[in-house]
């Protein structure tokens, strides 16, 4: 009995199996409609996602320069089930360029996209390439330029102008670097009444004088030190050496300049009121002797005018001679044209000479006179006082041999 019962329900499921297959089918497309209908596909377009530039710093070690800003964005489309597209945000899509092995000039890059989700699709872009020019980073030694503003007191020089250091290198884009004019550094110079040194930043221009920035400099500062000075007029003190032969003398000498001017700080001139000479060595010879003389400048002071200098020396060795004047030796001052006069006495006067060689020579010397002023005396018999007068290359032994009296006796003229 229990098997007659089994038998036919088993024949039933197979019989209505088409009946279930296409009920299942059924079931999947009407829930697949549903579902189309309560999470469909959708697009959706996320705007200015930020483009991730990789390898920019290769671009250094390619020493390259962007002259293109790398902060473009992009506009991406991407395509799925709106819960999917919905869930998105900016963060999951990614744009990239690869800056890696790039040339100077003008190069178009492509833009990759991705998404972190894999149930999204990205349809398109608004920026499939983008254009970045590159250009070369070269470096050049450039001096460091003085620009000074202001002016100094009329007295006043720029004695000495030092950088430190005076060249700098400058790094940057070729195109930069080609507009370089100067690289300078500037101070004022009003007000200025010594020496000054500072530091400061260097500042490149070009030729408008505007002020280029964007550059790379070995060393953005600088030490300035700025030497003012002035010209100043001193006297000059002669250094002659002696003679080691005590009676040769020095008979006269003739400096070719009494004061020199003189240049320097106005710190170092300050302790200088005069300027010495070096040692003048005159030859141990009788004669004229000219002779070059140079000074002893001190440390950082430069002599300026006169800058060639010179003495004129005469050497002599010292004489001494005995005289007798005699009435020879007279000259009557002041004698009235009608008197003649007659010397009572036979008159001798002695006298030492003290002078030089040369001026005893023959030809050359000159005998001292005897001078009687007659003024206001009549005729008759007078003791006068006389005066011995010398040539100005002699000296007497004493001063009571260059006065005395004698007797003279003035006489009317027939």
């Amino acid at each position: 009995m229990s098997n007659k019962n089994e038998h036919p329900k088993r024949f039933s499921l197979i019989k209505h199996a088409p009946q279930k297959i296409i009920s299942v089918v059924v079931a999947i497309i009407l829930w697949l409609i549903v579902m189309d209908y309560e999470n469909p596909q959708t697009t959706k377009t996320f705007r200015a996602i930020p483009i991730n530039y990789t390898s920019v710093e290769q671009l250094v070690n390619d020493k390259l320069y962007s002259e293109t800003a790398l902060n473009e964005t992009i506009d991406i489309t991407v395509q799925g089930r709106r819960r999917d597209v919905l869930a998105l945000n900016d963060n999951d899509l990614i744009a990239q360029v690869d800056m890696a092995n790039l040339k100077s000039g003008i190069v178009e890059l492509p833009v990759i996209i991705s998404c972190k989700s894999e149930r999204v699709t990205i349809l398109n872009s608004n920026k499939p390439l983008i254009r970045v020019v590159l250009d070369d980073i070269v470096s050049v030694d450039k001096a460091v330029q003085h620009f000074a503003e202001g002016q100094l007191a009329a007295d006043l020089i720029v004695l000495n102008k030092k950088i430190t250091p005076s060249i700098v290198q400058v790094s940057g884009p070729k195109k930069l670097i080609d507009t370089i004019d100067k690289v300078m550094i500037a101070y004022s110079l009003t007000d200025a009444n010594s020496s000054f040194s500072f530091s400061d930043e260097i500042v490149i221009v070009d030729a408008e004088g505007q002020i280029i920035k964007g550059l790379l400099l070995s060393d953005e500062r600088v030490k300035v030190e700025i030497t003012i000075g002035k010209v100043l007029e001193v006297p000059i003190e002669y250094n002659y050496k002696p003679f080691e032969n005590s009676e040769l003398e020095v008979i006269s000498k003739k400096e070719t300049a009494v004061k020199v001017k003189i240049r320097g700080s106005v710190e170092d001139l300050k302790r200088v009121d005069k300027i010495n000479s070096a040692e003048i060595v005159v030859p141990e010879e009788v004669g004229d002797h000219r002779l070059a003389v140079n000074l002893v400048l001190p440390e950082g002071i430069t002599q300026i005018a006169p800058l060639l200098i010179e003495t004129s020396v005469k050497a002599d060795f010292k004489e001494q001679r005995n005289l007798k004047l005699t009435t020879q030796d007279i000259v009557a001052l002041n004698l009235d044209e009608a008197f003649d006069y007659i010397i009572a006495d036979d008159f001798q006067h002695s006298i030492t000479l003290n002078g030089y060689s040369a001026a005893f020579q023959e030809g050359a010397f000159v005998r001292p006179q005897i001078e009687i002023d007659f003024a206001d005396l009549s005729a008759g018999t007078h003791r006068l006082p006389f005066v011995v007068k010398l040539d100005e290359q002699f000296s007497a032994e004493n001063d009571d041999q260059l006065r005395g009296e004698l007797n003279v006796v003035i006489i009317a003229k027939e």
